[in-house]
C-alpha cells in the first residue's frame, strides 16, 4: 500500500499475508486528502500498482493553543495571552482557560479567522499559579495545553525589592557644587520600581556623613554646599515607598571637589 498525503515523501506499507486484505493507519491529519494505491507481490516480485483512489479525512476539534503570560506588579495583573493553532478544519470560535486557581472559563473570539485573545487575572501576592488552555470549533473542544508556571514572586522577599541603581557618575563644577547621575535599575523580573531615592555623601577624611533623598523618581542629585578640597565617597539606594523595600546599595564612587573661586577684587 502506498500512501502520499501531506508529508513531503511518499510512504509504502506492507501486510502480514495474502489473507490480510486491510490496513489500519493511526495517526493522519484531520481535514486532509490522501492518495492510495494498491499492489500485490510474491515471489518473482511486484505487480503493477493500481490506480490511485482519493480519501479525506474529516473535520476535528482544533489543536492545543499556545500560552503566554506577562505580569504586571503595578496592577497586580496576568496577562495570559492564547495563540491559536491548528483549527483542522472549522473555524475556531471560543478558547477555554483555567487553573489550580481559576475554575474553566470562557474567553470569546474577537475576530474571523480568530486570532489571539488575551485573559486578564487579578493575582495575589507571593503566589504561584498554573494556567492551561484549549480551542473550541463546531466539532468540539481540542485537548488541553501543556500547564504554564506563573509565580508572582520567584521565592525570596528580596527578589521583589528595586533592583540596585547602576552607572553612578560623579561631577564637580567648583568647591561647593556636586552633581549626581545614575541609572534605574529598572523592573527585572519580580522586582518592584523605585519610588524615590537616597544618596550617602561620606568624607573620606572622616567627617559627618550626609544621607538625603531625591523627590520622586528622579535620576539625578545635585549637593550645593559640598566642602571644598575634600574627598567624598557616595552611594544610591532605591526605595519603594508602597512596600517599604530598599534595593542594595551600589557600590561606593569617590571624587574630590576643587577650590572655591575666590571673589573677584573689591574696586579700587
Amino acid at each position: 500500500v502506498e500512501m502520499e498525503g501531506v508529508s513531503d515523501s511518499d510512504e509504502l506499507f506492507q501486510t502480514e499475508s495474502t489473507t490480510v486484505r486491510q490496513f489500519i493507519l493511526a495517526g493522519i491529519r484531520p481535514n486532509s486528502e490522501y492518495l492510495f494505491r494498491v499492489r500485490a507481490e510474491n515471489e518473482y516480485g511486484h505487480g503493477d500498482w493500481s490506480d490511485y483512489k482519493t480519501f479525506s479525512t474529516a473535520t476535528a476539534p482544533p489543536e492545543p493553543p499556545d500560552l503566554n503570560y506577562n505580569v504586571s506588579l503595578a496592577g497586580k495583573t496576568i496577562t495570559l495571552t492564547i495563540i491559536p493553532s491548528e483549527d483542522n478544519g472549522e473555524p475556531i470560535s471560543e478558547f477555554q482557560i483555567k487553573g489550580v486557581n481559576l475554575t474553566a472559563t470562557s474567553v470569546q473570539c474577537s475576530s474571523s479567522p480568530c486570532g489571539s485573545v488575551n485573559y486578564l487575572f487579578v493575582f495575589s501576592d507571593l503566589t504561584t499559579y498554573t494556567f492551561r488552555a484549549r480551542a473550541k470549533n463546531t466539532r468540539g473542544f481540542g485537548e488541553w495545553s501543556a500547564d504554564i508556571i506563573v509565580p508572582t514572586s520567584s521565592g525570596s522577599g528580596k527578589d521583589r525589592h528595586p533592583r540596585m541603581p547602576t552607572n553612578v557618575n560623579l561631577d564637580t563644577s567648583d568647591g561647593s557644587i556636586l552633581e549626581v547621575t545614575w541609572s534605574s535599575g529598572g523592573q527585572v523580573g519580580f522586582a518592584v520600581l523605585a519610588s524615590h531615592y537616597q544618596i550617602v555623601f561620606r568624607p573620606t577624611s572622616g567627617g559627618t556623613a550626609e544621607l538625603v533623598s531625591t523627590t520622586g523618581s528622579a535620576t539625578s542629585y545635585t549637593k550645593r554646599d559640598a566642602l571644598s578640597n575634600t574627598e567624598y565617597e557616595v552611594q544610591v539606594l532605591a526605595v519603594n515607598d508602597e512596600h517599604k523595600w530598599n534595593s542594595d546599595w551600589s557600590p561606593p564612587e569617590k571624587i574630590t571637589t576643587g577650590t572655591v573661586p575666590s571673589p573677584p577684587p573689591s574696586p579700587p
